[in-house]
């Protein structure tokens, strides 16, 4: 399984949710029961030093919210290993 995502950094309704809004993808990956196949790849990556950081978390905010992508992290991987481990 492979996924993606981006979160946005403007507040509803802002000029900024227009230029630089929240997606994401999901991608199963598999030899059995295909719908498609990858031909070809590409990769490409930026550093973007720009306004993307908000105001500096505490240590504690920060301690929360490290746990609670952590958390998140484990269940999406969890069901990933389910969906990967099913036969079909």
């Amino acid at each position: 399984m492979a996924i993606g995502a981006d979160t946005a950094q403007g507040a509803p309704a802002d000029a900024l949710e227009y230029t630089a809004a929240a997606g994401g993808a999901a991608y199963v990956v598999g030899k059995n029961h295909v719908i498609a196949e990858i031909e070809d790849t590409y990769s490409f990556t930026t550093d973007t030093f720009d306004f993307w950081r908000r105001e500096r978390p505490t240590i504690s905010e920060a301690r929360r919210e490290i746990h609670r992508r952590a958390r998140i992290f484990q269940t999406r991987l969890s069901r990933g290993k389910r969906i990967t481990s099913q036969d079909t």
